[in-house]
């Protein structure tokens, strides 16, 4: 984390796919975006999917921290989420 908040670049991310277990970060302000995605089967091995509170942990974290979040295709599971509320 330290070492990408040096990093000069007009947009900095963190992938985690295939997120294959819980993660935490100190801080998350240093990225602009958190891509979140399970285990594809075109990796060669089986498709999996990630436990829904390690994608739940690392999505606060990143709104925690101001960051966009994208959810993968391959999540059989994502949040849908309204701009208006649901409304």
């Amino acid at each position: 984390v330290e070492a990408m908040a040096q990093v000069r670049a007009s947009v900095r991310f963190l992938s985690c796919e295939p997120l294959r277990e819980r993660l935490e970060f100190p801080r998350m302000d240093v990225f602009d975006w958190v891509i979140i995605g399970g285990q594809s089967d075109s990796s060669g091995e089986p498709a999996s999917q990630p436990q829904w509170s390690w994608v739940e942990e690392l999505m606060q974290q990143a709104r925690d921290g101001a960051c966009q979040v994208y959810f993968k295709p391959n999540l059989t599971v994502r949040p849908r989420e309204y701009p208006d509320g649901g409304r």
